[in-house]
């Protein structure tokens, strides 16, 4: 998969929170691992503070991103106009 596409990363943890975002998969992974050594990693804050204390985490989750589909609408296309 590529690295810098975008990965849903949802940490669950015990006290009923959960966070989930989109991030490249190279930096959702790089969480996980983190996360799983018990080492806040990049979710440590300037202060020294952890966003998300490690041993608190019950479940981390990376998935792709759903896609967007979009519809092609063709506005040279004769419009039917309801009721005509």
């Amino acid at each position: 998969m590529n690295p810098t596409s975008n990965t849903r990363l949802r940490i669950n943890l015990s006290t009923g929170q959960r966070y989930e975002t989109d991030v490249p998969r190279a930096i959702a992974e790089e969480i996980r691992d983190d996360l799983l050594a018990g080492d806040p990693g990049i979710l440590e804050g300037p202060d020294g503070e952890s966003w998300i204390n490690p041993a608190h985490v019950v479940s981390i989750g990376l998935r792709p991103t759903p896609t967007v589909q979009t519809a092609h609408v063709d506005t040279d296309a004769p419009q039917r106009v309801a009721g005509s």
